[in-house]
Parts: C-alpha cells; structure tokens; sequence
C-alpha cells in the first residue's frame, strides 16, 4: 500500500494524477476543491474517460494544479460545475 499526500487537497489530487497517469493523459477533468459535490459525481465519469480529476480554486488554478495539467499535456480540459463553483477565469487556467 501506498500513501499519496500533499501540502494540501489540490496538491494530493495532482500526486494522485501523477502517479495514476505518468504517461500521461489527453483529457483532464477539473472540480472545485472548495466543495465536494461535483469533484465526486465527476470522479467515475473522469475514471471511465481514462482521464485524471484535478481540484482548483474558484477564481484561480493552483500552481500544483496547473503543473500536474501541463506534465499530462492534457489538451481536453472538462470543467465540473457551474461558474459559481468554478469561475470562467479558473476554466481558463488563469493561475493563482
């Protein structure tokens, strides 16, 4: 068994996405990591798209975040959640 941890919630899902996905992956899904509704509901959508789920910020991507999406060269970003969980700037990738 194996241990994943980060710093914090978004720098555990980036190590957690690192580790599942080292080739890595050409669609990423992306969750509030404020709150937990739509990460978790996204989760086996993600999984059955063979694509990692990774958490930001509401307004702002965290650099842990941004630098998991751009190791994975992901070029299909899926935004979970309306503008009021994740803003049009963290969708954009606009870093915090």
């Amino acid at each position: 068994m194996q241990r994943w941890a980060g710093a914090d919630r978004y720098e555990t899902a980036a190590l957690v996405s690192s580790n599942t996905y080292p080739l890595g992956a050409t669609t990423a899904y992306l969750a509030s990591g404020a709150d937990y509704p739509d990460a978790l509901a996204g989760a086996p959508v993600a999984a059955r798209d063979g694509a990692p789920l990774l958490l930001t910020q509401r307004d702002c991507v965290p650099a842990s975040t941004l630098t998991e999406l751009i190791r994975l060269g992901a070029t299909k970003i899926v935004v979970l959640g309306g503008t009021s969980a994740v803003s049009e700037a963290a969708a954009n990738l606009t870093a915090c």
